[in-house]
């Protein structure tokens, strides 16, 4: 895809282009490791780490709501976070289990 640029290594580049998104990383199907990965694995190991960072995502969801107008669409976006995207989605897909 043009808009993913090659990952550069220690040996000067291999021109290599990691594939995975955000998404897999969710799924647990990542192609590397990643800070969003390793931040997955420490709230899932942690509750009382997993319970402050969800009530620390939630206040900055509810501030960004609250910047949103009562009248817009349903399409209009909302700027989050991927740190507070990935926890809030987490939190609901173990609710699934």
């Amino acid at each position: 895809m043009a808009e993913r640029a090659p990952v550069d290594n220690a040996t000067g580049g291999s021109g290599f282009t990691h594939l995975a998104t955000a998404w897999d990383v969710l799924a647990g199907q990542p192609e590397c490791v990643t800070d969003l990965q390793d931040f997955l694995r420490d709230i899932d190991g942690n509750p009382s780490l997993r319970a402050a960072a969800t009530l620390r995502s939630l206040g900055r969801l509810r501030a960004e709501l609250e910047k949103v107008p009562e009248t817009c669409g349903l399409g209009d976006p909302v700027v989050l976070k991927v740190q507070d995207v990935m926890l809030l989605a987490r939190q609901l897909m173990q609710r699934l289990r």
